[in-house]
């Protein structure tokens, strides 16, 4: 875990209250090193400050928790709380229209750097949603998910795909595909 600020790197938003303070953070080795934030929980100006997120040393950003893996994956952007509202990711847009929703984007390529646009192949995986819950060990195995791939060849302006729906079998941890939606 992280320990205490480097008092030299620290920015406090002082008011009665001491309402916000930004501050690097760094193992006890000082191996790895973060920013964090900090903000006042109430209007009881006697309310220690709280850590609000912090950006850890491999750019992820951890909003209530300290870094975990969930269905095997290390999440760049990582929510933990203990009610809905604190565990929560909400898109909204306010457009006065019958158009343009709020969007969760999945996108894949396989030039495997930033910004490539490598064409993608039959059964590429897509994106993947996955639905865990804690098993007493950890929160890896997998209860179910939804995935698309790509279904057929690709072109220019032309990607095929399906959608698979999973769920596991009692006694197991990994999904397995129920229903799918193919190209056709």
């Amino acid at each position: 875990g992280y320990g205490a600020s480097i008092g030299f790197s620290r920015i406090q938003y002082p008011d009665r209250r001491a309402a916000a303070i930004v501050s690097v953070q760094t193992t006890s080795d000082e191996d790895q090193v973060g920013l964090a934030f900090f903000t006042h929980p109430s209007t009881d100006a006697a309310a220690s400050l709280v850590e609000a997120m912090r950006v850890d040393h491999a750019g992820r950003l951890l909003i209530g928790s300290t870094q975990r893996t969930v269905g095997g994956v290390n999440c760049a952007l990582h929510v933990e709380g203990t009610g809905a509202d604190d565990s929560s990711i909400a898109l909204v847009r306010n457009t006065n229209g019958a158009t343009n929703p709020p969007y969760l984007m999945f996108g894949k390529s396989r030039s495997g750097s930033l910004g490539g646009d490598t064409i993608v192949q039959d059964d590429d995986l897509l994106g993947y949603i996955s639905f865990n819950g804690a098993d007493g060990n950890d929160l890896d195995g997998g209860a179910a998910a939804i995935q698309a791939l790509v279904d057929g060849t690709p072109g220019s302006n032309d990607m095929p795909g399906r959608l698979e729906f999973m769920t596991t079998s009692d006694g197991s941890n990994s999904p397995t595909t129920r229903v799918t939606i193919n190209r056709s």
